[in-house]
């Protein structure tokens, strides 16, 4: 029998989700972008109901295209308002471009990858994939403070956090889950 996470439900989504994907490590600028797109639109929801409703926003948002998203109109976001495949949520829908904008200008510097190393070590977080390294929740406030800073938004502590573990800064994965031996080598 595979032992998974606690939280994975039966859902056939969740476990493809949590096998293949939740805790694995990622660099590449457009998968660190969507899997922050995702934790955003979650807040406040369940993450099955963002899980579901991903393929409608890879598609709406022009496959997570930095330079698309940055120069989407207001007229975009009411479209995005009328798709009920998306999470209509106008705030959420507009920190798109905004998140967009300033993942660009860091790019112009430093890939979005090491930018996030370094806000996350200038916040003396233990930075280590190969142990279970939890965040507490005053140096995941400090970071979200500090990503704000940048212009960041719907970035608090929680959501950041779970940023975190979905792209493998931190092996999160429970210690009976067969994900967690294997990511630790």
């Amino acid at each position: 029998m595979v032992h998974r996470c606690h939280w994975v439900t039966s859902d056939p989504i969740y476990i493809d989700y949590h096998d293949k994907e939740w805790g694995e490590p990622v660099s590449d600028t457009k998968a660190l972008f969507e899997a922050m797109t995702l934790e955003v639109m979650q807040a406040g929801l369940s993450f099955l109901i963002v899980l579901k409703k991903r393929e409608h926003m890879r598609k709406a948002f022009f496959n997570y295209d930095l330079n698309q998203l940055s120069q989407h109109s207001d007229q975009q976001i009411e479209q995005w308002l009328q798709n009920d495949g998306l999470i209509r949520h106008e705030q959420k829908l507009k920190t798109l471009k905004k998140h967009a904008q300033i993942v660009q200008e860091i790019e112009k510097n430093q890939s979005f990858y090491n930018y996030l190393v370094t806000k996350i070590e200038e916040t003396n977080l233990a930075l280590d994939q190969k142990a279970h390294a939890p965040i507490t929740a005053h140096l995941a406030n400090k970071l979200s403070k500090q990503l704000k800073k940048e212009g960041f938004s719907f970035l608090g502590p929680v959501t950041l956090y779970s940023f975190l573990e979905a792209t493998g800064f931190l092996n999160n994965h429970e210690t009976n889950c067969f994900k967690h031996e294997a990511l630790s080598k």
